[in-house]
């Protein structure tokens, strides 16, 4: 594992446990009391170390369950356009955890990580690869819909830099029920 890929997921849940132990909601977070889960689609530029890839660019859907002061499960599935036009089917994959962190009444920080899969399919064959992944979104909401913004790096055996991918795309939020309004 890259030490970088390392010390991302030590201070993701770093985090986690540090705001398990923190005081109960103050009046601005308590916007975010309603639990459920955050979906949208999203369009994204991958890159290698330094240099981002926009040619290659992704279009994914992701899932984040929403649970303040826990831990959420947090996945993700897309793949490249411009790959699978030259009859290539590139699917990527992301599945693990996320923490929602309230920094303001409209906004929620996601810091995450997981394990990432890459697999390529076509007529004569497929491949696939596995790592690790960490990665810190954000989501600027009014009401039911949000923007969501964030970078993920993904670390795959027989590379000697992260690849990342930055995201950004529209969510849908969880609603209060009637019985949990006040």
């Amino acid at each position: 594992m890259h030490p970088r890929t390392l010390t991302l997921i030590v201070l993701v849940l770093a985090v986690a446990r540090i705001q398990a132990q923190s005081t109960p909601a103050t009046p601005d977070s308590a916007k975010h009391a309603a639990e459920g889960w955050i979906y949208g689609a999203s369009l994204g530029i991958p890159g290698y170390r330094s240099t981002p890839a926009a040619e290659l660019f992704t279009f994914g859907f992701n899932f984040t369950q929403l649970r303040p002061g826990h831990l959420g499960a947090d996945f993700s599935l897309g793949t490249i356009p411009s790959v699978a036009v030259a009859g290539i089917i590139p699917i990527g994959a992301r599945a693990g955890v996320a923490f929602p962190l309230a920094a303001g009444p409209y906004l929620l920080v996601l810091p995450s990580a997981g394990v990432s899969t890459i697999i390529a399919m076509a007529p004569g064959g497929g491949a696939g690869v596995g790592g690790v992944n960490a990665g810190i979104a954000t989501i600027a909401h009014a009401g039911p819909l949000g923007l969501r913004t964030g970078i993920t790096w993904h670390g795959f055996a027989n590379t000697s830099g992260a690849i990342w991918l930055l995201e950004i795309g529209f969510v849908g939020m969880p609603s209060e029920s009637p019985n949990e309004r006040r």
